[in-house]
């Protein structure tokens, strides 16, 4: 009979400690994957910005470090995406030997050798293999620059 008693404790512990490692997991929010950059419910004020003018278009949204989220529908007759932000004066920096090394977005700087982080730069939501000073405007597509 103690024997009966002991397994159904061991039973009730062990399915306590698996929900809870459950919910643990559950609870902790970040997955590693980067958010869309292309969400525009996470937009602060809800309100998009409209900048600039010509015949290209994009929208293009900037997360600061705080996480706040400011969204732009940009205009341009520039070729390339970090040209048409650099007029706007929506980003700025320093040219390397990898191109620019953008520092300034929205008015924040962030600079990897002070903190760690830096401005990442995502196209349609996924992390870019270009730099912005290379990626050429696609009509419509949607860019971003989020503190990493």
């Amino acid at each position: 009979m103690k024997k009966i008693k002991i397994s159904s404790v061991l039973t009730a512990v062990l399915l306590v400690l698996a929900a809870a490692v459950v919910l643990s997991l559950s609870a902790c929010g970040k997955s590693g994957a980067p958010a869309p950059a292309d969400s525009t419910a996470t937009v602060s004020s809800g309100e998009v910005t409209q900048l600039g003018d010509g015949d290209k278009e994009f929208s293009f949204e900037i997360t600061f470090s705080d996480g706040s989220v400011s969204a732009y529908n940009i205009k341009t007759d520039e070729e390339i995406v970090g040209q048409a932000l650099q007029a706007l004066g929506l980003i700025d920096g320093d040219e390397g030997p990898y191109g620019l090394y953008v520092q300034t977005v929205g008015g924040e700087t962030v600079e990897y050798e002070n903190g760690g982080h830096f401005w990442a730069f995502y196209i349609n939501g996924e992390y870019a293999v270009t730099g912005v000073d290379v990626t050429e405007i696609e009509p419509g597509a949607s860019y971003a620059f989020k503190v990493d």
